[in-house]
């Protein structure tokens, strides 16, 4: 990650009936990566509104980071009224999110949207050079160009249907975009691209700091070998807590991790606190594990 007046990115959070959210209780908002970065979000409801953005990158390395950033918060009301309210923040291992600001309430306004703008000036801690480059250098080696939000990339069609049946599917089969010579991806991160196309590619390896955004990408792509690569990490290397990982493992159905974590819990709480609302995120063998542990229990 680099420093550059590219790095801005914009998050919102919208209250739709101020009315019926509950006082003094954390409202979290959708967890969102930009820069290969996961954050939030989240509003406090007291006499004003309390905006709080957290940055997710994941704290058990001993090695330190840091983020600069400049951010504004503007909170819009049902009639219009917007308020700007501008900080300046250093997101540290300790200082993970920060109460960027606060706002009186527009009386009669029942629905408010929170907009976040944040620049980042500057970074340490992270990796801010490319393995592998996939920029105007390697077009003659390369038969199409991904744009993910505007950065260009140039691979082959070939070689990324061989890794993933998404784009088997895009390149290969009845889509208009086997045709073209620049297909537009806007849905992901282009830093995540860029970490994923490392791996495949065999030039990086999945760490703390890439394993979500790797996860996510090879999920969306169905590349197995990606997704195989994260979960021997999750099960071999990782420092996440349980708690993380089996989270992890329940969104990317990673059975294999879920397995460990619930062969890795001490309690009867530890394993009832694991239990989906929606059964059907467990797949059978899980759920075999996941009783058999609470029977053990007993």
């Amino acid at each position: 990650m680099s420093a550059t007046n590219e790095m801005k990115f914009f998050m919102k959070y919208v209250i739709e009936d101020v009315s019926k959210m509950d006082k003094e209780v954390y409202h979290d908002g959708d967890k969102e990566r930009h820069f290969n970065v996961p954050w939030r979000v989240y509003v406090l409801l007291s006499d004003e509104v309390c905006v709080f953005i957290e940055c997710l990158k994941f704290g058990g390395s001993t090695q330190e980071w840091s983020i600069n950033t400049d951010i504004t918060v503007k909170i819009i009301s049902e009639n219009g009224e917007e308020k700007v309210q501008d900080i300046s923040f250093n997101f540290t291992k300790e200082e993970s999110d920060s109460n960027i600001a606060n706002f009186a309430f527009v009386e009669g306004d029942k629905r408010f949207i929170v907009e976040v703008h944040v620049t980042i000036t500057g970074v340490t801690g992270f990796r801010t050079t490319k393995l592998r480059s996939f920029d105007e250098s390697m077009e003659k080696f390369s038969d199409v160009t991904l744009v993910v939000k505007g950065q260009k990339f140039y691979v082959s069609k070939l070689f990324l249907a061989s890794h993933s049946t998404y784009f088997e599917s895009l390149f290969l089969g009845n889509f208009d975009e086997s045709g073209k010579k620049e297909v537009e991806i806007n849905s992901i991160d282009p830093n995540d691209f860029q970490e994923f196309l490392e791996l495949i590619n065999g030039e990086s390896f999945v760490d703390e700091d890439n394993v979500e955004g790797i996860l996510h990408l090879a999920d969306f792509f169905d590349a197995k070998t990606a997704l195989k690569r994260c979960e021997k990490f999750l099960l071999e290397d990782s420092e996440r807590s349980n708690k993380d990982k089996f989270e992890l493992a329940v969104e990317y159905e990673l059975d294999d991790v879920m397995i460990k974590c619930i062969s890795d819990m001490t309690t009867k709480e530890d394993v009832m606190a694991k239990v989906p609302d929606d059964p059907e995120e467990l797949s059978k063998s899980t759920w075999a594990v996941l009783f058999n542990k609470l029977a053990s229990f007993s």
